[in-house]
């Protein structure tokens, strides 16, 4: 998987935060976004994401709205911040796990963002395992290592024609 957005992606970040606005995970992905916000504040276009004021419904909407403009915003500029890609994992796996998407999942680790997007690239597997879907990792020149468990435990390609798809 890319940095750039999928279309999945862009169409349900609103819809995944109205979902799961109330739990600590989701609270925790937009803390981590407001703080990246602030630290972003300098960049031409950076989208600020306001503390909550009250429990209105047009306040949350507002705040919902606000972060899913900072996150187009990181999306349309190829950003790799931590604070993205947790939420675009936390997106992943509850998907998977709800079986929104059910497909042989691959991921591509790109060499120039691998070393900022660690935790991001397994995260995502890990999410797309956990709903019973294949996963392979395509291992590329410039790609930041592998731990020797992640050698043992995924499915490692060096090119999208050795990808196996079992029949279904």
């Amino acid at each position: 998987m890319t940095g750039a957005p999928t279309a999945w992606q862009v169409e349900n970040v609103k819809e995944y935060l109205q979902t799961h606005w109330d739990e600590e995970e989701c609270q925790q992905d937009v803390s981590l976004l407001r703080k990246q916000a602030e630290e972003d504040a300098h960049l031409d276009g950076a989208v600020p994401i306001p503390v909550a004021s009250g429990d209105a419904v047009d306040g949350l909407q507002q705040m919902i709205q606000a972060v899913v403009d900072n996150v187009y915003w990181q999306m349309s500029h190829d950003r790799k911040t931590t604070a993205l890609k947790q939420l675009q994992g936390h997106m992943w796996k509850a998907a998977f796990t709800a079986g929104r998407m059910k497909a042989e999942y691959v991921l591509r680790r790109c060499g120039p963002c691998s070393q900022k997007v660690e935790s991001g690239w397994n995260e995502e597997a890990s999410a797309a395992e956990e709903a019973d879907v294949h996963v392979a990792v395509v291992v590329r020149p410039g790609n930041a290592g592998l731990t020797d468990d992640e050698k043992t435990y995924y499915n490692l390609i060096t090119s999208f024609s050795e990808l196996y798809l079992p029949s279904t």
